[in-house]
């Protein structure tokens, strides 16, 4: 091994399991102790259990959500994703299915059902045993070996069936959407354990309604400590929330803030923010290089709103700029008229004009920057 090796696995690590480095025609060891990966930290099931409040049906949020899941899993596995442990804490996944399968919630799938999540590969495979055509997608596949393959013939091909649930199991998910749709979900601090205890405080109201009344919350929260950064991803989150309702119209409004927010620096005062401007001009101009652009993701969901709106760019631009006027927002950089401008422009493509909108900023801060020089 040459010296250069060794000095390079000493400075970048080395990959193999020892740690140490041997050089046998030099004669010299050099001993090597690269540090234990960092291990992650296990929540406690018990504690997050503590406060939490039982489905009608008597299942906590976790066994909610290992019955959703149930249907992808084998009767006799024992199911090893991470996250059943990183991030609920939960050590045998196997011990609750079965809890649910004696409680009624699941029951065996049938043969066929099992069959649908097996792989594409062997359902070809049944298909070229029994001469039938292997083309197509899966669910073409599927039923063609259910309308042309007898049930018992199958039961080689699945030793080993499925879960499926019971009316009982569908009944359970169906009053308690909340706990799939906040483990899919990013927002703010909540998790399975914190929604259920927000839902089940006075008044009660369906899930979606407490998440808008947390959201504004915690937003108005953030506005009023100017922690804009902040206020700024809940009001996305709500942008969001709104089109997963098919509300595109109440979305524009909230839109309008996140632009306003992401092309200004709304916590500071104009006598901090006037100096900062003199001393970075070039991160905020020109166009090209600025740091205060809007992201291709906010064009985007932009012009979804817009587009499934049903409305035009000018209808947009007013609703957007109503709320403005309604919410004390320092603008510092843009004005409201110029920040919605410029979105609308980059949402059609239109750069050069966003681009003269810069043009124009930093040819008033330049001004404004010699005339303080001249007093």
């Amino acid at each position: 091994m040459s010296l250069f090796k060794i000095l390079k696995d000493i400075i970048f690590g080395n990959t193999e399991e020892t740690n140490s480095v041997k050089n046998n025609s030099e004669g010299f060891t050099i001993q090597v102790n690269y540090p234990e990966p960092p291990s992650r930290e296990i929540p406690s099931l018990e504690l997050n259990l503590k406060g939490i409040k039982k489905s009608k049906n008597g299942l906590y949020p976790h066994e909610i959500l290992i019955l959703d899941y149930a249907s992808s899993y084998k009767m006799n596995e024992s199911p090893n994703q991470g996250f059943w442990l990183y991030r609920y804490g939960v050590e045998d996944t196997k011990v609750i299915l079965d809890k649910l399968y004696r409680s009624g919630f699941l029951i065996e799938a049938s043969i066929k059902e099992s069959l649908s999540k097996e792989t594409v590969n062997t359902l070809e495979h049944i298909l070229k045993k029994y001469n039938l055509k292997m083309t197509g997608r899966k669910n073409e596949l599927l039923e063609r070996i259910s309308s042309e393959i007898p049930e018992n013939d199958l039961k080689e091909y699945v030793p080993v069936r499925s879960y499926a649930l019971t009316d009982l199991g569908k009944e359970e998910l169906a009053s308690n959407e909340y706990v799939m749709y906040i483990h899919k979900k990013s927002i703010d601090d909540l998790d399975i354990w914190s929604l259920n205890k927000l839902i089940n405080k006075e008044p009660k109201m369906n899930y979606r309604d407490k998440l808008w009344g947390y959201l504004n919350t915690k937003g108005l929260k953030y506005f009023s400590k100017k922690e804009f950064g902040m206020y700024r991803n809940i009001r996305l989150q709500m942008v969001n929330f709104l089109i997963e309702e098919e509300k595109y119209v109440g979305a524009i409004p909230f839109l309008g803030e996140v632009i306003a927010i992401d092309l200004n620096e709304c916590a500071m005062d104009s006598f901090a923010m006037d100096y900062y401007i003199e001393n970075n001009l070039k991160m905020i101009f020109p166009y090209e290089e600025s740091i205060y652009k809007l992201t291709p993701n906010t064009i985007s969901l932009g012009n979804e709103i817009i587009q499934k709106s049903n409305i035009s760019n000018e209808e947009a631009k007013k609703i957007m700029l109503e709320y403005l006027d309604k919410v004390n927002l320092e603008l510092n950089i843009f004005s409201k008229k110029e920040c919605i401008d410029i979105f609308l422009f980059e949402k059609d493509g239109d750069t050069d004009q966003a681009k003269n909108i810069y043009e124009n900023t930093i040819k008033k801060y330049v001004n404004k920057a010699s005339k303080n020089l001249l007093k």
